[in-house]
Protein backbone atom coordinates (compact mmCIF):
# COMPACT_ATOMS: atom_id res chain seq x y z
CA UNK A 1 0.00 0.00 0.00
CA UNK A 2 1.51 3.02 -1.35
CA UNK A 3 3.26 5.05 -4.03
CA UNK A 4 6.46 3.65 -6.00
CA UNK A 5 8.63 6.32 -4.37
CA UNK A 6 7.17 4.64 -0.68
CA UNK A 7 7.57 1.07 -1.85
CA UNK A 8 9.55 0.99 -5.13
CA UNK A 9 8.48 -1.05 -7.97
CA UNK A 10 11.90 -3.48 -8.22
CA UNK A 11 10.79 -4.39 -4.06
CA UNK A 12 7.70 -5.20 -5.33
CA UNK A 13 8.77 -7.46 -8.26
CA UNK A 14 10.74 -9.63 -5.88
CA UNK A 15 8.32 -9.84 -4.00
CA UNK A 16 5.84 -11.23 -6.83
CA UNK A 17 8.26 -14.18 -7.38
CA UNK A 18 6.94 -15.35 -4.16
CA UNK A 19 3.67 -13.86 -2.68
CA UNK A 20 2.43 -12.74 -6.32
CA UNK A 21 1.68 -9.04 -4.08
CA UNK A 22 -0.31 -6.36 -6.02
CA UNK A 23 -0.21 -2.47 -5.12
CA UNK A 24 -3.21 -0.36 -4.12
CA UNK A 25 -1.97 3.69 -4.57
CA UNK A 26 -4.54 6.22 -4.60
CA UNK A 27 -4.80 9.60 -4.03
CA UNK A 28 -7.07 10.27 -1.10
CA UNK A 29 -7.90 8.39 2.00
CA UNK A 30 -11.44 8.06 0.15
CA UNK A 31 -10.64 5.65 -2.39
CA UNK A 32 -9.12 3.32 -0.21
CA UNK A 33 -12.17 3.30 1.51
CA UNK A 34 -14.16 3.02 -1.64
CA UNK A 35 -11.44 0.00 -2.53
CA UNK A 36 -12.08 -2.19 0.78
CA UNK A 37 -15.78 -1.35 0.57
CA UNK A 38 -15.85 -2.63 -2.93
CA UNK A 39 -13.71 -6.20 -2.23
CA UNK A 40 -15.61 -6.56 0.98
CA UNK A 41 -19.15 -6.52 -1.27
CA UNK A 42 -17.73 -8.49 -4.06
CA UNK A 43 -16.54 -11.39 -1.62
CA UNK A 44 -19.94 -11.35 0.70
CA UNK A 45 -22.65 -10.37 -1.50
CA UNK A 46 -24.66 -13.43 -2.89
CA UNK A 47 -25.01 -11.81 -6.47
CA UNK A 48 -21.80 -12.09 -9.14
CA UNK A 49 -20.84 -11.12 -11.98
CA UNK A 50 -22.40 -13.42 -14.57
CA UNK A 51 -19.93 -15.53 -16.80
CA UNK A 52 -18.83 -12.54 -19.24
CA UNK A 53 -15.29 -12.01 -20.83
CA UNK A 54 -14.38 -9.76 -23.30
CA UNK A 55 -11.39 -9.36 -25.39
CA UNK A 56 -10.43 -5.89 -26.80
CA UNK A 57 -7.80 -6.30 -29.07
CA UNK A 58 -6.46 -2.45 -30.98
CA UNK A 59 -5.16 -3.13 -34.73
CA UNK A 60 -4.02 0.41 -36.03
CA UNK A 61 -2.86 0.36 -39.64
CA UNK A 62 0.62 0.41 -40.84
CA UNK A 63 1.40 -0.98 -37.33
CA UNK A 64 3.38 -4.09 -36.73
CA UNK A 65 3.26 -3.98 -32.79
CA UNK A 66 -0.60 -3.92 -32.40
CA UNK A 67 -1.30 -6.71 -35.98
CA UNK A 68 1.50 -8.73 -33.69
CA UNK A 69 -0.65 -9.02 -30.48
CA UNK A 70 -3.92 -8.90 -32.47
CA UNK A 71 -3.13 -12.12 -34.74
CA UNK A 72 -0.54 -13.75 -32.49
CA UNK A 73 -2.10 -13.62 -28.80
CA UNK A 74 -5.65 -11.75 -29.14
CA UNK A 75 -6.76 -14.29 -31.65
CA UNK A 76 -5.78 -17.35 -30.48
CA UNK A 77 -6.60 -16.80 -27.06
CA UNK A 78 -10.46 -15.89 -27.60
CA UNK A 79 -10.33 -19.11 -30.14
CA UNK A 80 -9.08 -21.28 -27.70
CA UNK A 81 -11.21 -19.77 -24.68
CA UNK A 82 -14.13 -20.01 -26.45
CA UNK A 83 -13.83 -23.70 -27.34
CA UNK A 84 -12.43 -24.75 -24.00
CA UNK A 85 -14.97 -22.29 -21.77
CA UNK A 86 -18.12 -22.91 -23.52
CA UNK A 87 -19.54 -22.52 -19.29
CA UNK A 88 -18.62 -18.64 -20.06
CA UNK A 89 -19.90 -15.64 -22.70
CA UNK A 90 -16.58 -14.79 -24.14
CA UNK A 91 -17.07 -11.63 -26.58
CA UNK A 92 -14.24 -10.30 -29.50
CA UNK A 93 -14.09 -6.74 -29.99
CA UNK A 94 -10.90 -6.64 -32.14
CA UNK A 95 -9.91 -4.45 -35.00
CA UNK A 96 -12.52 -2.28 -36.36
CA UNK A 97 -14.51 -3.10 -33.10
CA UNK A 98 -11.89 -2.20 -30.73
CA UNK A 99 -12.86 1.70 -30.57
CA UNK A 100 -12.98 3.86 -27.81
CA UNK A 101 -16.96 4.08 -27.68
CA UNK A 102 -16.76 0.06 -27.40
CA UNK A 103 -14.50 0.50 -24.27
CA UNK A 104 -16.19 2.80 -22.68
CA UNK A 105 -19.20 0.31 -22.46
CA UNK A 106 -16.94 -2.34 -21.72
CA UNK A 107 -15.53 -0.24 -18.59
CA UNK A 108 -18.50 0.81 -16.71
CA UNK A 109 -21.48 0.55 -19.51
CA UNK A 110 -23.75 -2.05 -20.29
CA UNK A 111 -21.59 -4.42 -21.03
CA UNK A 112 -19.40 -4.64 -18.47
CA UNK A 113 -17.40 -8.18 -18.05
CA UNK A 114 -16.47 -10.02 -15.12
CA UNK A 115 -13.29 -10.40 -17.46
CA UNK A 116 -11.40 -7.63 -19.82
CA UNK A 117 -8.16 -8.69 -21.49
CA UNK A 118 -7.10 -5.43 -23.49
CA UNK A 119 -4.27 -5.34 -26.04
CA UNK A 120 -2.76 -2.56 -27.75
CA UNK A 121 -0.75 0.55 -27.24
CA UNK A 122 0.13 2.22 -24.00
CA UNK A 123 0.33 6.11 -24.71
CA UNK A 124 3.68 7.79 -23.57
CA UNK A 125 4.67 10.97 -22.84
CA UNK A 126 7.52 12.88 -22.60
CA UNK A 127 9.41 13.23 -19.03
CA UNK A 128 7.54 16.65 -17.25
CA UNK A 129 4.53 16.49 -20.29
CA UNK A 130 1.44 18.29 -18.09
CA UNK A 131 -0.18 15.19 -19.57
CA UNK A 132 2.19 12.53 -18.18
CA UNK A 133 0.79 11.94 -15.01
CA UNK A 134 -2.69 11.52 -15.88
CA UNK A 135 -2.62 10.11 -19.18
CA UNK A 136 1.00 8.15 -19.41
CA UNK A 137 -0.23 3.97 -19.88
CA UNK A 138 -4.07 5.11 -21.35
CA UNK A 139 -5.16 2.35 -23.82
CA UNK A 140 -4.27 3.55 -27.49
CA UNK A 141 -8.06 2.44 -29.29
CA UNK A 142 -8.44 1.68 -32.95
CA UNK A 143 -9.82 5.44 -33.51
CA UNK A 144 -6.18 6.82 -34.05
CA UNK A 145 -5.38 5.51 -37.55
CA UNK A 146 -1.86 4.44 -37.47
CA UNK A 147 1.64 5.97 -37.03
CA UNK A 148 1.56 6.55 -41.23
CA UNK A 149 -1.38 8.84 -41.65
CA UNK A 150 -0.44 10.27 -38.33
CA UNK A 151 3.07 11.29 -39.44
CA UNK A 152 3.76 15.07 -38.78
CA UNK A 153 0.14 15.96 -37.10
CA UNK A 154 1.79 16.33 -33.74
CA UNK A 155 0.56 14.85 -30.52
CA UNK A 156 -2.32 11.80 -30.38
CA UNK A 157 -5.63 13.39 -29.29
CA UNK A 158 -7.60 12.31 -26.30
CA UNK A 159 -10.43 11.13 -28.98
CA UNK A 160 -7.65 8.61 -29.56
CA UNK A 161 -6.84 6.76 -26.26
CA UNK A 162 -8.53 5.62 -22.82
CA UNK A 163 -7.72 7.38 -19.94
CA UNK A 164 -8.68 7.34 -16.32
CA UNK A 165 -10.61 10.44 -16.75
CA UNK A 166 -12.41 8.84 -19.50
CA UNK A 167 -13.99 6.38 -17.08
CA UNK A 168 -17.91 7.43 -16.80
CA UNK A 169 -19.25 9.52 -13.62
CA UNK A 170 -21.66 6.43 -12.95
CA UNK A 171 -19.33 3.52 -14.32
CA UNK A 172 -19.85 0.54 -12.05
CA UNK A 173 -16.98 -1.86 -12.26
CA UNK A 174 -17.62 -3.71 -9.21
CA UNK A 175 -16.69 -7.28 -9.39
CA UNK A 176 -14.41 -6.95 -12.68
CA UNK A 177 -11.24 -7.46 -13.36
CA UNK A 178 -9.42 -6.51 -16.11
CA UNK A 179 -5.86 -7.45 -17.66
CA UNK A 180 -4.33 -4.66 -19.58
CA UNK A 181 -1.05 -5.74 -21.99
CA UNK A 182 0.03 -2.47 -22.81
CA UNK A 183 3.36 -0.25 -22.05
CA UNK A 184 3.03 1.59 -19.26
CA UNK A 185 -0.11 0.05 -18.57
CA UNK A 186 0.68 -0.57 -14.71
CA UNK A 187 3.08 2.33 -13.90
CA UNK A 188 6.21 4.20 -14.80
CA UNK A 189 9.40 3.84 -13.05
CA UNK A 190 11.41 6.75 -13.02
CA UNK A 191 14.35 5.24 -15.21
CA UNK A 192 14.05 3.45 -18.50
CA UNK A 193 14.82 -0.46 -17.99
CA UNK A 194 15.74 -0.85 -21.41
CA UNK A 195 19.03 0.86 -22.33
CA UNK A 196 20.01 1.88 -25.62
CA UNK A 197 23.25 0.32 -27.00
CA UNK A 198 26.04 2.50 -26.15
CA UNK A 199 24.28 4.63 -23.59
CA UNK A 200 26.30 5.79 -20.68
CA UNK A 201 23.65 6.62 -18.09
CA UNK A 202 19.87 5.68 -17.97
CA UNK A 203 16.91 7.68 -19.32
CA UNK A 204 14.97 9.32 -16.95
CA UNK A 205 11.25 8.60 -17.94
CA UNK A 206 9.49 11.11 -15.43
CA UNK A 207 10.06 13.28 -12.92
CA UNK A 208 9.15 10.59 -10.53
CA UNK A 209 7.54 7.07 -10.26
CA UNK A 210 4.08 6.41 -10.50
CA UNK A 211 1.26 4.46 -10.91
CA UNK A 212 -0.70 4.68 -14.10
CA UNK A 213 -4.22 6.57 -13.06
CA UNK A 214 -6.60 4.17 -15.57
CA UNK A 215 -6.02 1.33 -13.15
CA UNK A 216 -5.67 3.79 -9.93
CA UNK A 217 -9.42 5.62 -11.20
CA UNK A 218 -10.57 1.82 -11.83
CA UNK A 219 -9.67 0.56 -8.22
CA UNK A 220 -10.69 3.51 -6.27
CA UNK A 221 -14.68 4.28 -7.71
CA UNK A 222 -16.91 4.88 -4.87
CA UNK A 223 -19.90 3.31 -6.87
CA UNK A 224 -18.07 0.22 -7.47
CA UNK A 225 -14.52 -0.50 -8.16
CA UNK A 226 -12.67 -3.33 -9.75
CA UNK A 227 -11.10 -5.79 -7.92
CA UNK A 228 -8.18 -5.59 -9.88
CA UNK A 229 -6.08 -4.62 -12.91
CA UNK A 230 -2.91 -6.49 -13.84
CA UNK A 231 -1.11 -4.66 -16.38
CA UNK A 232 2.79 -3.78 -17.18
CA UNK A 233 5.20 -1.43 -15.32
CA UNK A 234 7.40 0.15 -18.30
CA UNK A 235 6.95 -1.21 -21.47
CA UNK A 236 5.52 -4.78 -22.94
CA UNK A 237 7.12 -6.53 -25.58
CA UNK A 238 5.60 -9.20 -28.15
CA UNK A 239 8.37 -11.80 -26.44
CA UNK A 240 5.76 -12.02 -23.60
CA UNK A 241 3.81 -14.16 -25.97
CA UNK A 242 6.14 -15.12 -28.38
CA UNK A 243 8.81 -16.93 -27.36
CA UNK A 244 11.98 -16.98 -29.31
CA UNK A 245 11.39 -14.28 -32.28
CA UNK A 246 12.45 -10.83 -32.49
CA UNK A 247 9.52 -8.83 -32.17
CA UNK A 248 8.68 -5.10 -31.55
CA UNK A 249 7.24 -3.54 -28.03
CA UNK A 250 4.01 -2.73 -27.74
Amino acid sequence: VGNPEQIPYRFQSQLDVQYAVGRIDFETVQEYANYAASVVQAETAVAQLPKKAAFFGVMNDDDPATALSTTKLMQPLLAQLQTERQDWQIAGHLRDGATKAQLTNLLGGNATPALLFTASHGVPFTSGSLRQLPHQGALLCQDWPGPEAWKGRGPILQDHYFAGDDLSSNANLLGTIAFCFACYGGGTPLYDEFAKPGATKPNQLAPKPFVARLPMRMLGREKGGALAVIAHVERAWGISFLWGQTVDQI
